[in-house]
């Protein structure tokens, strides 16, 4: 049960909006939608596939057509959402507070999860700390690709292990909290 209970997906609440969220604006986006609402979550898509690249890349012309329909599928899979290329509230905040934490306009502030990750550990934990080593390698450009599935693998314990040796910290492998905080703080430095 522990294993698979940080994967399980959450009861359906009422979403939080974000900080300086783009308001969500009352009606879902779905094929055959149009306006400047579907050009923002096209924009935004965009950037998110540079840590997601599942993602398709999208012409931002505000026309949600197949293609767009196929970026939220994939976007909705990636945060476990439920993949049926509709924009709705949920949708809709999910992917705008993905925006905010990759374009530095919400800081990061994430406590450390309470247990080592290391070679073996699954869920969100590491896919969020996958997606920053990847977005590290633009500072730090001797750092291993990483592939952001939220399965800790070898690709994973090489990359923790080349960033620890350039931080400085023991080379094992392990997110424990020194870490993970080196981490969260190395990837809010990239934050204008």
């Amino acid at each position: 049960y522990r294993g698979i209970q940080q994967n399980a997906p959450v009861p359906s609440q009422p979403p939080v909006p974000p900080e300086n969220a783009l308001p969500y604006p009352g009606t879902s986006l779905r094929l055959g939608s149009t306006g400047q609402s579907v050009r923002s979550m096209q924009t935004y898509l965009n950037v998110i596939r540079a840590v997601y690249p599942d993602i398709p890349y999208l012409v931002v012309d505000g026309e949600f057509g197949e293609r767009t329909e196929e970026a939220v599928i994939a976007f909705q899979k990636q945060f476990l959402l439920v993949p049926d290329g509709i924009i709705g509230p949920i949708t809709w905040y999910k992917i705008v507070e993905q925006f905010l934490l990759l374009t530095g306009n919400a800081s990061v502030s994430l406590e450390y999860p309470g247990e080592a990750l290391s070679l073996g550990s699954t869920g969100q934990s590491v896919r969020l700390i996958q997606g920053f080593l990847a977005e590290l390698r633009s500072r730090y450009p001797s750092l291993p690709p990483v592939t952001v599935d939220g399965i800790f693998g070898m690709e994973t314990q090489t990359a923790v292990i080349a960033f620890q040796r350039i931080m400085g910290l023991v080379p094992d492998g392990i997110i424990g909290p020194l870490t993970w905080n080196s981490i969260i703080q190395q990837r809010n430095l990239l934050v204008p």
